[in-house]
């Protein structure tokens, strides 16, 4: 039925392994072209300022959302559901 056994199939197709347990890569291409790497990047120190500023203005908006929105209103729930409303009833 089937195209003989499957680990003959395998065998082929399978990596060697080194003596520490790793596959083997394949070599990269003589023929491929070398790397080319470009110049480093320059420092650019009032890129970083603003950047930084940037960021610290969206850290404060986001402490100011917070302390408007949810820090005033952080009790409430807890209250009401640990304290449900109770009818008294006087005897």
């Amino acid at each position: 039925m089937g195209k003989g056994s499957s680990a003959k199939r395998m065998e082929k197709t399978r990596r060697k392994k080194d003596e520490k347990g790793r596959e083997d890569r394949p070599s990269p291409d003589k023929d491929a072209a070398p790397i080319e790497f470009a110049p480093p990047l320059r420092p650019r120190p009032r890129l970083l300022i603003v950047l930084s500023l940037l960021l610290a203005l969206w850290v404060v908006f986001l402490l100011v959302l917070y302390f408007r929105t949810v820090f005033p209103h952080r009790n409430d729930a807890s209250v009401s559901s640990t304290q449900p409303d109770r009818i008294k009833i006087d005897k």
